[in-house]
């Protein structure tokens, strides 16, 4: 029988189980313990144990499996003390512990992976837009793929390209059109104009022509008042004719009748909108290499309006130009200070209205005429910018 327990008990911790058999009469056959403490008195062992054949809870604090041997009616049935959950909980909760750490660790790894996936192309587009407002409109990203971040990217390189242009074509252009603007102010009061003007004053001052002194003054002065900065790129044409009227005024004075002048402007145009200091630039070059150089002659100035656009029409006769001089001041880059004024003339109408308006010249019946060509807008006091 012990060599039978040996098997049953093939480790000392199952030592706490105790096995019995019994017969039909209860009278117990062999037994590996004797605590049998847990049947209530005057128990009839057999009949007890017959009713928990398989495994149940013979009471609260024992389990109880029996096994019926065949051919006999003897039963063997084993006891085992209900372990406490204290006993389980020390290795269970180290077990527990062992496999959350784990888990723990695992996720904290595939989130600082998954983390970097997507903030990396995150942070790369918020230094993309840092580097945008700092100025550098041609800031790209390179992000390949279909998600979101790449479409994000995308659009941001679209984004960037836009304000890229249109940093270059509106912003850049309004700065080279106040550079000309300012060239052409510069160019309006040059030394030579005012040395002239001003030394035919003195002279007719010494021969006490009071009268045409005074005219002349309050010409200069008109003209240099309409000359000066502040009051925009546009202004109405009233305003442009009287600055020409006052140049015209003064130049009739120095060359009295070697240059005979012509103005004519067609009706209901004087409220139409119009870049300033244009006339008078093409009026001092008629001057100077038209009509000067040949003893005197005659210079027209005509304004009308034809379909959707005002025209200023400047001729003079005198000394021809020549074409392939006037197309290299007027599309070559400015290298020299002759022609300053008409080149600044055709860049000043380019960065205004675009490509299609420019300076045109050309020859007719022995005469030299500039033509240009504005879009016929009202004025309106806000209109400059």
């Amino acid at each position: 029988m012990n060599s039978l327990y040996n098997i049953l008990l093939p480790s000392p911790e199952l030592d706490q189980i105790s096995y019995h058999i019994v017969n039909a009469d209860g009278i117990i056959l062999s037994t590996h313990s004797e605590a049998l403490n847990f049947l209530p008195d005057n128990t009839d062992i057999y009949t007890y144990v017959q009713r928990g054949i398989g495994t149940c809870l013979a009471e609260n604090s024992v389990y109880m499996s029996v096994y019926p041997i065949e051919k006999t009616d003897w039963l063997i049935f084993s006891l085992a003390p209900v372990v406490p959950e204290t006993s389980l909980s020390k290795a269970m909760l180290s077990n527990v512990f062992f496999a959350a750490t784990i888990c723990i660790c695992v996720c904290l790894l595939i989130a600082v992976l998954f983390g970097n996936i997507v903030t990396k192309p995150l942070k790369e587009i918020g230094d993309k837009m840092c580097s945008i407002s700092a100025g550098n409109f041609s800031s790209k990203m390179e992000l390949k793929g279909n998600d979101e971040l790449s479409l994000l990217a995308q659009q941001f390189n679209a984004m960037s390209a836009k304000l890229d242009f249109l940093y270059n074509e509106v912003f850049q252009s309004q700065l080279r059109l106040k550079e000309a603007e300012i060239s052409t102010l510069v160019s309006q009061m040059n030394p030579h104009f005012l040395y002239n003007t001003l030394d035919t004053i003195y002279w007719m001052a010494k021969s006490n022509q009071t009268d045409a002194v005074s005219e002349m003054v309050s010409n200069l002065s008109k003209l240099m008042r309409l000359s000066m900065p502040g009051s925009g790129d546009y202004i109405p044409l009233a305003t442009e004719l009287e600055h020409i009227r006052c140049y015209i005024a003064i130049q009739k004075i120095r060359f009295q009748d070697q240059i005979i002048f012509s103005l004519n402007i067609a009706d209901g145009l004087l409220k139409y909108r119009v870049l300033k200091l244009i006339l008078q630039p093409l009026i001092e070059n008629a001057i100077v290499h038209g009509v000067t150089p040949v003893g005197g002659g005659a210079i027209g100035i005509d304004i009308y309006q034809d379909t959707d656009e005002i025209v200023y029409r400047v001729t003079n006769t005198g000394k021809l130009l020549d074409t392939e001089e006037l197309h290299r001041l007027l599309c070559e880059p400015q290298t020299e200070k002759k022609g300053f004024a008409l080149k600044n003339i055709n860049e000043r109408l380019r960065l205004s209205y675009g490509k299609k308006y420019h300076l045109e010249f050309g020859f007719e019946a022995g005469r030299t005429f500039f033509t240009v060509r504005q879009p016929a807008v009202p004025f309106k006091e806000d209109s400059n910018a």
